[in-house]
């Protein structure tokens, strides 16, 4: 019986250094007409046969080291990891003084008037030791890149803002030909550095690293990396073995 599909993996990170794997392919040269990125290809066991059925899930996060200082705290860590059915926002502080709560901070667009509260958590108040934070959202969309920032509460009532980290998730299955397509693909898109004080101060340049997984009937099988061209018709194809 065969274990073998798909999960597609990008992954980008804001000042920090990708964790890579081995090149399996190398994009096709972009058609005169191509308007948006794309990522197409088939899926086929050792004898050439083709997989249908195979989940292909396509997934870009964003992380950031940064280290902001000991006035409120001093983060350490700030990501936003996809899940099966929920984005993971996860930060780390290695002390807190005078800290009242964590706001965790949702948009679709990286300006800061998107931002939207989504949840809040109770912070350490004053402590010397590291504090490690995190919270699910299930209610991210599928399909759609969104950027997550923390609003850092004092007990006077000041705010400190981090981030924003970006993240995107979307989940194709091949055909009876074992072929599968994603379309408007993020590659290389800009996005602003927040300082503390929550203006925008820099930006950031998403890469183009894709990690994939080979996921089938629930048993991981396979991972490689690729690299993608923006506004091209990329094509990849992958044989497993069984």
């Amino acid at each position: 019986m065969r274990t073998v599909s798909i999960t597609l993996l990008l992954i980008a990170l804001c000042g920090a250094v990708v964790i890579g794997c081995s090149k399996k392919t190398v994009p096709t040269a972009p058609p005169a007409d191509a308007a948006a990125t794309s990522i197409s290809g088939t899926v086929r066991d050792f004898n050439g046969l083709p997989l249908p059925g195979v989940s292909i899930v396509m997934v870009f996060y964003s992380r950031q080291y940064r280290h902001f200082g000991a006035k409120a705290c001093s983060l350490i860590e700030f990501t936003a990891n996809p899940g099966d059915d929920h984005v993971g926002v996860h930060w780390a502080d290695s002390l807190e003084s005078d800290n009242y709560q964590w706001v965790v901070q949702r948009a679709v667009k990286a300006d800061v008037p998107s931002f939207q509260t989504i949840a809040s958590l109770p912070a350490a108040g004053t402590s010397p030791h590291a504090n490690v934070y995190s919270y699910a959202d299930s209610n991210a969309t599928n399909g759609r890149l969104l950027y997550y920032r923390l609003d850092e509460v004092d007990l006077s009532g000041g705010h400190r803002y981090h981030g924003p980290c970006a993240v995107y998730t979307q989940t194709a299955h091949t055909d009876a030909h074992g072929a599968y397509l994603f379309t408007s693909v993020p590659v290389d898109e800009v996005i602003p550095v927040l300082g503390t004080a929550g203006a925008t101060i820099g930006t950031d340049t998403i890469g183009t690293t894709y990690s994939l997984y080979m996921v089938y009937n629930g048993s991981y099988s396979a991972w490689d990396t690729i690299t993608v061209s923006r506004d091209a018709a990329n094509r990849i194809d992958f044989t497993f073995y069984r």
